[in-house]
């Protein structure tokens, strides 16, 4: 059983996502701004990212958009966690959500006072290796035996270029090659940890840990 996850890069925008509307996929944070351009949408859907500038309004943006579809959230979004402002105010109960925790054994950024994980610890996800980390042991834990990756781009200095839409987070610090380090080392962690092998479906980008393949030919057989 093979699942599809759905990254945000620029390359989204090059990739045939409406051949995948039967198969299982995994969309996240806000992979809805991209609807207008397919017909395409995500069996399941997961956020455990935030945006500094408005959390809260970009918290209820990326759930609304998703009110029906199976979802995994962070669990600090209900319950104001650090500080954030809480989700569930004027909201109600969110309807379809499984509440996963933020890992508090990991950090995914190299730092003198976190430890970076070298494996998943499942069945608890490891929220620390990022929604594309998290999202690849969802998919195992779903009963995934292929993983294939769209629009796993990686990341160019220019931080508008880095996502579908220039204006994807309204966020435009410049990503260097520690951020780089940190996302590939999401993706060496889960090559090593992940019981069902991982595909490299992203048209370009620099990312090179995964085998290499094409969206055409995997669904053709």
């Amino acid at each position: 059983m093979r699942h599809w996850i759905i990254a945000n890069g620029a390359s989204l925008n090059e990739t045939p996502l409406h051949l995948l509307k039967s198969e299982i996929t995994w969309g996240m944070n806000r992979i809805h701004k991209h609807y207008d351009k397919t017909s395409w949408r995500p069996t399941y859907y997961l956020m455990v990212d935030f945006n500094q500038q408005n959390p809260k309004d970009y918290w209820k943006e990326c759930i609304k958009a998703h009110w029906n579809t199976k979802k995994y959230l962070w669990d600090g979004f209900r319950n104001g966690d650090k500080g954030y402002p809480d989700l569930g105010e004027g909201m109600g109960e969110v309807p379809a959500t499984t509440w996963i925790p933020r890992c508090k054994k990991h950090h995914y950024y190299m730092a003198d006072n976190w430890k970076r994980a070298e494996s998943w610890h499942l069945p608890e996800i490891c929220t620390a290796f990022s929604g594309i980390g998290a999202v690849m042991q969802l998919a195992v834990q779903k009963g995934a035996t292929e993983i294939y990756i769209v629009g796993a781009d990686l990341y160019e200095p220019d931080y508008r270029k880095n996502f579908f839409i220039e204006d994807y987070t309204g966020d435009y610090r410049p990503r260097d090659k520690m951020d780089n380090e940190n996302m590939t080392q999401v993706h060496r962690v889960a090559r090593r940890s992940s019981p069902a092998p991982i595909y490299n479906a992203t048209i370009g980008g620099k990312l090179e840990v995964h085998p290499r393949v094409n969206v055409l030919d995997v669904l053709n057989g």
